[in-house]
Formats: C-alpha cells, structure tokens, sequence
C-alpha cells in the first residue's frame, strides 16, 4: 500500500504534543521527541507497544520518562527495580500519589509493601467468589502446551480447592504461604484436607457446596491421578519457597481496586534472573489489578496505565490480559507492552498476535534489525514517486492518452530500518501516517534527570559477599544423611536386639 511520513501539518493535527486532558493532568504516553526537542506523545485510549532488543534504550527512553510524566494511576512491572529506585519519591512527593513498592528482595532500595492475593477473597461481590477463585489459581499456574493442558487444567482445579479450603476452614490463614504448606505437607495430612472438604459443615451453603463438590472430586480420582495433580500444583508453587517471598505475600497493604479512585502507583520489582520464577506472582497482581478495573464502574480522571517492562518474562501468557487488551479501553485502563523482539508476541499468541498488535493505538519500534526490521519496513509500506506524467498526446493525427507512470519503492526498506540504531524511533499511530522520531534518554535529558534519583544498575559494584551465617547449618547442630541413617540402622538394632531376647527367652 501507498505509504508517507507524517508531515508537520498532520503533527499539529493529530495533537501528537499535547499532552494533557481537559482537566489539565498528563494522560498521554510519550514517545519520543522531534529534532527541535519537542516531546511527542500519544492521547488516545489503545494500548502502546514497544519493541526494542536488549541495549536499545527502552527503560530510559520509554518506561523511565512516563513513569516521571504520566499524572493518572500507575502499575508497573519492574523487573530490576530501578524504575522504582528512580521514580517512586517523585511520583509520591511531586505527584502526589499513594506509592506501594512491592520489592521482597530489596532491589530498589525501598521498603517492601506487602500483597496478598487471596486476600482479594474477603471482600469479593459473592457473585464473583467462584470466578476470582479460578482467576487466581489461573495465575499460579502456568499453561501447558496444548497436548499437556489436561494437567495443567486439573492443577487448576487443585490449587482453586485449596483455595476454596482456606477460605472456608482457615480465614485466619487465607495467604500464600500457608497454600504452600498445605500443597508440601506430608501424604496423610493432605488427604486429611480433602476429606474434611467432602464433610464441610461451612455455615454459609453456597461455601459448603462449592468446598465438598471440590473435596469429592479430588478423593475421586485414583492415586496415581492424585499424585500427579500433586505434583503439577507443586511444581507452580515452588516459588513460595525460600526468605524473601514468604514476607510479602502474607498479608496486603492496600487494596488494588483503588486504583481507580485514587492516583496510585504500584511498582511489582523482581529479579532479573529469577523473573520466570516469580512469574505467578506478577501474573496474580496484574490478573486482579484487571479484574479491579473490570468491576469498579466509572471512568478515572486519567486512565490507569499498565506499564509491562519485559511483558514476555515477566507475564507471559495470560488469559484475562488476552480478554482484556480490546476491551480495557471502555473500563479506563490501557496497557504499555514492552517487548525485545516481535517473536516474543508471536510466542505468547501465536493464532492472534497480530490483533494484539492491531490493539495498539501506538506502537514503537527502537533499533530493530532482520525479520523485525522487515516487518516495520512492510508496515511503512510503499512510497509513490511520477516517473512520466499522463495526459492526452496527438500522435500521427490519433488522439492518445497515457496513464501516468510511477515508481514504487519501500517508504523505508529492511536495511533502511536498522541502520537507524537506538537512537531513532518508529512510531505508528492508529489511523495516522507513520513518524520518525528521536528516541528520549531520561538521564540526560535536563527535563527530566532532575526528577530522577540515583539508579542502583549504575552504582559502582559492590564488594563479593561473605556467608550468611544465620542460613548455614554447622556440624553438630544438624543432622546429616550419614547421620541419620546411622541413627536410623542403630534404631533397627536395638529392635532387633529386643526382639531376640523376646524370643530367646520364649
């Protein structure tokens, strides 16, 4: 198809540096700035996507800068931590917002809020009871491939029942951790579980129902099925292992329906290196953060903004967001994808990826190069250049008309797209022409490096850690597997011993 640069006059038009809503706050995401240093932003209510391979300057030319300008509510999947180290003071002092950094491992150098998912339970709409059940055990547990879904379905099922257990027997105990206990306690003591669920006396008879019908299909199945099952939810909870998970799924510190109502900004930070690990816990906090969105009524001032650095990593694959990216427009949220490479959407999506990509009423890619480069170069499309003007021609006495004749030529070609670098941006916007832009750097740009604090991925390295002498176990204070099968064989001994004089004596 026919394609052209946006032009100044088309710029001015589609108010691509105008910034604020008639209320006078920032609702557009911005992203990038024109040769003059102009900011260019997007208003429109479709999501932004952005992708940029590792070094491209993402975080400072995109997720940094919004989370400095943009005035309406914020979440933030952070998976280093310095989008909260940098922003989070002024977000709270400048803005004026509630600022929560959930960080269990201390990456941003801020103190930890606490989330606690199943807490959501307690003050759930009845009606919604059942469903939010489902959604959280949806998020702790990982789809299967599509040949190994059944398994993956029926961890569900499990971990939904413990669910449902907790919240009938032990309201006390309604957290994470104590569903973590449950799916590693030993075999009598689990089956103990289900066998009071199928005997619930639970006051309220909908609970009651619900916790014996999830009871009853468990002792259901054959041992073998029952282990297996077992062994998938244990597979999906194994995070909650460990010192630093543990203190912050306890109990919660706000509520994320909240986020409508009142200017709020959560940042979820999460190790680089353990980011697929700690998946289900980022997959829980968005799931209800949208479920929030989906039964609060009303518009917000500005919408609330899901900023998904590393979405691929840090998310994945997740139902609710795959319902929720034509839809959340009308419910006054929007999302920010952040991908390295378009394969990583392809992945996730494989039957509808482009509908996600269509969903997107900007999409941003920085420093692309090969099949991504060749993907923006067919979405720029073709430019059209006169090579012989038409017209009506007298030849030999004939009349003769002649169409005129172009040459067509890719607006940019695949070789054209990655020499660009990092430091340019192609921009699309939903039912304008494409931009070009340059790529904003949040530390070096006086606007907005006052705002910043210090970012801890820049400090100087700090010396090697020493041991950590309350986790070590030393000799005599436990047990070792020699010694205990020694304990074990001298045990059996005595037995033995016993039971020859027993006899001997008969």
């Amino acid at each position: 198809m026919p394609g052209s640069w946006m032009t100044a006059e088309e710029a001015e038009a589609a108010r691509i540096y105008d910034f604020r809503n008639a209320g006078g706050l920032v609702d557009a995401i911005l992203v990038g700035q024109n040769k003059a240093g102009r900011y260019i932003g997007y208003r429109g209510d479709g999501n932004t996507m952005v992708v940029a391979p590792p070094g491209s300057g993402k975080g400072q030319g995109f997720v940094v800068p919004n989370c400095v300008f943009y005035q309406g509510s914020m979440v933030v999947v952070d998976p280093k931590g310095e989008n909260a180290a940098m922003t989070a003071r002024h977000r709270r002092e400048n803005l004026g917002q509630e600022v929560h950094v959930i960080d269990p491992f201390g990456l941003s150098g801020k103190p930890t809020s606490c989330f606690n998912p199943l807490e959501w339970l307690k003050t759930t709409d009845p009606n919604y009871f059942m469903p939010d059940c489902d959604l959280i055990a949806r998020a702790l547990v990982a789809s299967e491939t599509p040949q190994y879904t059944h398994f993956s379905d029926e961890a569900v099922n499990l971990v939904r029942g413990l669910i449902l257990y907790l919240f009938a027997h032990e309201p006390h105990n309604l957290n994470l951790n104590r569903l973590y206990d449950l799916a590693f306690g030993d075999r009598r003591y689990w089956l103990a579980v289900f066998e009071l669920m199928a005997e619930s006396e639970h006051g309220n008879p909908d609970v009651q129902r619900m916790v014996r019908s999830a009871g009853n299909w468990y002792l259901g199945l054959e041992p073998k099925a029952q282990d297996i099952h077992r062994g998938t939810a244990q597979k999906n909870l194994q995070w909650l292992a460990g010192v630093a998970i543990p203190k912050v799924v306890q109990t919660s510190d706000f509520d994320l329906r909240q986020l409508k109502s009142r200017p709020t900004t959560v940042y979820v930070c999460i190790p680089g290196e353990s980011r697929e690990l700690y998946r289900p816990y980022v997959r829980c906090f968005v799931t209800l953060a949208l479920a929030g969105m989906y039964r609060i009524r009303g518009v917000p001032p500005a919408p609330v903004q899901f900023m998904c650095d590393e979405f691929f990593t840090t998310v994945g694959h997740l139902p609710i967001v795959e319902n929720a990216i034509g839809d959340m427009r009308g419910y006054g949220a929007r999302f920010a994808f952040v991908f390295q490479f378009l394969s990583q959407l392809k992945t996730l999506y494989p039957q509808n990826w482009t509908a996600f990509e269509g969903s997107c009423g900007a999409t941003l890619y920085i420093g692309v190069e090969k099949e991504d480069a060749k993907h923006v170069s067919e979405r720029l499309g073709e430019s059209e250049t006169l090579t012989q003007p038409g017209g009506t021609f007298f030849a030999g006495g004939d009349v003769v008309s002649k169409a005129p004749q172009y040459r067509r030529e890719p607006l940019l070609d695949p070789q054209g797209v990655g020499r660009l670098g990092n430091k340019r941006t192609v921009v699309f916007m939903q039912h304008q022409n494409p931009l070009m832009c340059d790529r904003v750097s949040a530390h070096s740009d006086p606007r907005l490096s006052p705002f910043l604090d210090e970012n801890p991925m820049r400090k100087p390295p700090a010396a090697l850690p020493g041991a950590i002498a309350p986790m070590l176990g030393t000799p005599g204070q436990v047990r070792t597997v020699d010694d205990y099968l020694k304990q074990k064989g001298d045990k059996v001994s005595k037995i033995s011993e016993a039971l020859d004089k027993i006899l001997g004596d008969g």
